[in-house]
């Protein structure tokens, strides 16, 4: 089991997807225009992923969207 250092952070992507789905999202400055939207929780060090969440639509919750791949 990876035990996750000092300093983590919480990155966005968009991985490239061009199907249907409700949750695919359109950002214009990014390479991948059309895909889906990852939030993940990295360990800068390793860069080591150790958590990760689709983003599919706003959710009706007093934790902001980013800190919710903490739990």
């Amino acid at each position: 089991m990876f035990d996750p250092g000092e300093i983590i952070t919480i990155d966005e992507s968009l991985v490239e997807f061009h199907g249907r789905v409700a949750f695919r999202q359109y950002i214009p400055t990014k390479a991948a225009r059309y895909g889906i939207k990852i939030w993940q929780l990295v360990d800068r060090n390793s860069l080591y992923v150790y958590n990760s969440i689709i983003y599919d639509g706003k959710r009706n919750t007093e934790i902001p969207l980013g800190e919710q791949v903490f739990f």
